[in-house]
């Protein structure tokens, strides 16, 4: 989330949301804790992500806070395969299961746009950093 403004005059800024498709492929090691009741499980996952899409496409032209000429429509192509940590505890029976899990982004989701060339950030000289930090909450069931 980002926030926007209609123009360089308008001083009240607005929320600018996009939506993200994703998909992960986790790697995980489970250290048993409890027997196979209570395990920690522990590991790297690789994440791909679509690119950015705006919520409301109304706020294409929309100018972001701290830049003079970049819009809400510049900044859609983030970095599409990123590297996570996860973290988590999972319990339950052998039919049963509930996991919990921390997912950390260690690589820089938003590093692509500081490659694009194409941005006119002059007015601003910060680099674009976004490492994404997740809960997941998952109830297996066995059959």
């Amino acid at each position: 989330m980002f926030l926007g403004y209609t123009s360089l005059t308008d001083l009240t800024a607005q929320e600018v949301e996009y939506k993200i498709f994703t998909a992960q492929l986790a790697f995980l090691w489970h250290i048993k804790l409890v027997n196979e009741f209570v395990t920690l499980d522990l590991g790297p996952m690789l994440q791909y992500n679509s690119d950015l899409e705006l919520k409301d496409y109304t706020q294409e032209t929309y100018l972001i806070r701290n830049y003079n000429n970049l819009t809400a429509n510049d900044i859609t192509e983030i970095s599409n395969i990123n590297f996570n940590a996860a973290a988590g505890v999972t319990a339950g029976f052998s039919h049963f299961k509930i996991r919990a899990q921390y997912i950390y982004g260690v690589t820089n989701i938003l590093n692509k746009l500081n490659s694009n060339n194409n941005l006119d950030v002059i007015d601003n000289d910060k680099k674009f950093k976004g490492n994404q930090s997740m809960l997941a909450f998952t109830a297996m069931i066995t059959f």
